[in-house]
């Protein structure tokens, strides 16, 4: 056990505006703040799971900015919607890639995800079993991707009940708690163009409304303006990397000092 508290990292939910979660990383390390533990959902099960399973912020901006480069239909597996419109089984192959069968245990960090189960109607945190199963959980957003079975539970996304699992972290042990939204935050923005979109943007509004209270239970909250980020497609990765990166360098000053102030330590290594 660490002699220092033990500092969290929430990554919420977001759709392709969590890979502003890379250029939250980007600033943590290069300013050598200490992450010894991470909670995701949805986009942030994504990003934190790859990263507590070892990859560097550079391998993970360099994936997001060959995924952007890609045509989107490569991606999503659209078919004749049963219980969603997206299969989820090209994105689960790509994450395969950087996951394989790896447990939560095998994990060079500790991890945890949570997803909604729709027969219990209550939020699940998992931390056991193989982590591209609960990723997919996670990031499985009502009516656009299909529900994922796991025990014979049925799972949505985690952020149908909390966008931003501060509380995930905090159960691991966390003692100061980083959170980072970058969901939408009740802005005006432009009109959805398809279904996909309209069912997108209407889970954003009740995701929101449900949960803008948590995050501020963390110590310090990260919060990247993408409004202007399209959620539904990968191809403005560089310039939701950069919005992550500009809005943690933004809180920084803030959260050294209470970092400070908590005897957190700042890494050793640059």
């Amino acid at each position: 056990m660490s002699e220092y508290p033990q500092v969290g990292l929430a990554l919420g939910g977001g759709a392709s505006r969590g890979l502003a979660h890379i250029g939250v990383l980007k600033a943590l390390h290069e300013h050598r703040v200490p992450v010894d533990m991470i909670s995701g959902c949805s986009m942030g099960a994504v990003v934190g799971s790859i990263y507590a399973n070892g990859c560097t912020v550079p391998y993970l901006e360099g994936i997001s900015l060959q995924l952007s480069a890609m045509d989107s239909r490569r991606l999503y597996d659209i078919g004749v919607p049963r219980r969603g419109f997206i299969k989820g089984n090209r994105i689960i192959s790509i994450l395969y890639t950087l996951l394989s069968d790896k447990t939560f245990e095998e994990l060079n960090l500790p991890f945890c995800c949570i997803a909604t189960c729709l027969e219990d109607a209550k939020l699940i945190t998992f931390s056991t079993g193989r982590v591209l199963d609960a990723v997919r959980a996670s990031i499985s957003v009502p009516g656009v991707f299909e529900p994922v079975i796991i025990d014979d539970k049925l799972y949505v996304d985690g952020g149908v009940m909390d966008r931003v699992p501060v509380d995930a972290v905090r159960a691991m042990g966390a003692d100061f708690i980083i959170a980072v939204d970058v969901g939408y935050q009740g802005t005006s923005r432009t009109r959805p163009k398809n279904l996909l979109e309209v069912l997108y943007c209407s889970y954003e509004m009740m995701e929101w409304q449900a949960n803008r209270r948590v995050a501020n239970t963390a110590d310090i909250l990260i919060a990247p303006d993408t409004m202007q980020i399209n959620p539904a497609v990968l191809t403005q990765a560089e310039e939701c990397i950069q919005l992550g990166y500009d809005a943690t360098l933004a809180r920084m000053p803030d959260l050294l000092t209470k970092l400070t102030m908590a005897n957190i330590p700042l890494r050793k290594d640059a």
